[in-house]
Parts: C-alpha cells; sequence; structure tokens
C-alpha cells in the first residue's frame, strides 16, 4: 500500500507543479498583453503627434535653388519675393556689380543698406519652416 500512496502523491504534486505553472504563464501573457496594448497606444499618441510633413517635390525643389536679382531694396509687390514665396526658393545671391550692364551697384551699396536688404527680404516672406541662406558675391 505504500508505494501506491507514493505514487499517488507524487502524481497529486506533478499536477500541482503543471497547474501552477499554467498558472504564471497565463498570467504573463495577459500582463505581457496589456503591456503591449499601452505601449502600442503610447507609440501611436506620439507617433502621430511626431510625424514630420513630407515636402512636395516642387518644395524640395524650390529649396535647392538660389537666385539672384537687380535691385538694392524690396517690397512686398518685389518679383524677388514673390517668386520665393510661390517656388519656395531656399535662398538669394546679391551681387555688388551687375555685369550685363556693366554698372554699380546691383544689391550691396554698404554694409548697412545690406543688411536691411536682407532682414526685409526675411520679414517679407510667407513661411518660415524653410532654412534660407543669403549669399554674398563681394561686399566691400
Amino acid at each position: 500500500m505504500k508505494p501506491k500512496r507514493c505514487l499517488i502523491f507524487l502524481l497529486f504534486l506533478l499536477l500541482c507543479a503543471v497547474l501552477f505553472l499554467i498558472f504564471i504563464f497565463s498570467s504573463c501573457k495577459k500582463e505581457k498583453a496589456a503591456y503591449t496594448t499601452q505601449a502600442e497606444a503610447s507609440i501611436e499618441e506620439t507617433s502621430t503627434a511626431q510625424i514630420p510633413v513630407t515636402p512636395t517635390l516642387d518644395k524640395m525643389i524650390g529649396e535647392m535653388i538660389i537666385l539672384g536679382f537687380r535691385g538694392t531694396e524690396v517690397s512686398d509687390s518685389s518679383k524677388i519675393v514673390k517668386d520665393i514665396n510661390k517656388y519656395y526658393i531656399g535662398g538669394i545671391i546679391l551681387f555688388n556689380y551687375d555685369v550685363p550692364s556693366k554698372s554699380f551697384p546691383r544689391n550691396i551699396v554698404d554694409p548697412k543698406q545690406t543688411k536691411k536688404l536682407i532682414e526685409d527680404i526675411k520679414n517679407l516672406i510667407c513661411f518660415s519652416s524653410i532654412k534660407r541662406s543669403a549669399v554674398i558675391d563681394r561686399f566691400f
């Protein structure tokens, strides 16, 4: 009788161990599922808030263009300002000498005027999400 009791006791212990392991692993899955669901929700919230807007091809091409123009002043009706706003131009270049007309000045008169010209252009453009540059050919 004694060996039969030992066998029953061992089977009982084995059954308890199996049930215990099932309980442990099933609760881990629930916690993992809850954690995964919370993590996915937080990723979804942050990712939708931080998705960068992809620029259009026109904007990307415009950002690579640097234009020159004639004149020492700009206003909101200037062609260069309209072109920057319309075509998303990435930069401007300023010259002191106008080669086609063989005359001074093209854009640059003195440092004070050049600084004002660049500030006026920056103030007149409609959008500021693109980093623009002003390139100066010769400055004396």
